[in-house]
């Protein structure tokens, strides 16, 4: 059996779907290609193995200036494909399409303005030894705002991969269903890690992202992330910022029972090195 499979990581920038129906003006754009520069772009060339496919996905309207700072940027890190009309899960399917030439493929979802450890591409493949459709979500990971670096174990988290057989049809991909929704279309392998495995950045721009993680040192995630991370951790701050933050958890765990489920699932997650 040909069980040989290609990698796609799939970025959207501007593309116009459920949450961004219209142009998002030049300022948005330039403040997330900053974001992008600054995060994900670094910790991508910085991954310990390089067999995989990075497209970044924009508006086929998208203005000249921008088109060309991702030219400009790219160095050959990724392909720039441009989106005709609305983004949905058949244009994605469509896309890795054609540039499919093997059985099996992976596709992984990473917003434009976060992170992902040197390991976590090699991870994800090391798991996606069965052509079993699957989802496989890397649980660990971590927030970075505007105080500092907080510990977030997720199993629903937006940096999940979709592993399927495509030899004869049209790849479903990651975008198949929303990534809190995964479970209703196929299984999911949870799998925990030594360290974070992805950095969700968050600013004032992503509005459907909260900080709800618990406050760590900057400096147990410099060595897995080739972006720089800012480690201000004065001892007082730190020490009042984790006081709150365990508040904080504790009155969501109470206050939304599925939050107690969630975190069930999280520790019961399987440990990535024992696969």
């Amino acid at each position: 059996m040909d069980l040989r499979s290609t990698h796609f990581i799939l970025t959207r920038f501007n593309v116009r779907g459920r949450y961004y129906r219209g142009d998002p003006g030049d300022e948005w754009l330039r403040r997330r290609l900053e974001l992008f520069a600054r995060y994900t772009l670094p910790s991508f060339r910085a991954q310990s193995v390089r067999d995989f496919r990075w497209l970044v996905l924009i508006d086929s309207e998208s203005p000249h200036w921008f088109r060309a700072k991702l030219a400009e940027l790219s160095l050959g890190s990724y392909e720039v494909v441009e989106v005709e009309g609305a983004f949905d899960a058949l244009a994605a399917g469509r896309i890795v399409r054609e540039r499919l030439a093997t059985p099996f493929v992976l596709t992984t979802r990473v917003d434009n303005d976060d992170a992902v450890a040197r390991d976590f591409v090699e991870t994800i493949q090391r798991a996606a030894v069965s052509p079993e459709q699957r989802f496989i979500n890397l649980v660990d990971g971590a927030q970075l705002g505007p105080k500092g670096v907080y510990q977030r174990p997720y199993t629903q988290n937006p940096f999940i991969t979709l592993v399927e057989g495509a030899r004869n049809q049209l790849p479903a991909t990651v975008f198949v269903k929303r990534h809190f929704e995964a479970s209703k279309y196929a299984p999911v392998l949870n799998l925990r890690s030594s360290h974070p495995m992805w950095l969700q950045v968050v600013h004032g721009g992503n509005v459907l992202t909260e900080l709800v993680g618990l406050r760590m040192k900057a400096r147990r995630l410099t060595p897995w992330f080739g972006c720089e991370i800012p480690c201000g951790d004065g001892p007082f701050e730190f020490a009042l910022d984790f006081t709150l933050g365990a508040a904080r958890i504790a009155g969501r765990l109470v206050g939304g029972p599925h939050r107690l489920v969630e975190l069930g699932r999280a520790l019961a997650a399987r440990p990535a090195q024992r696969l």
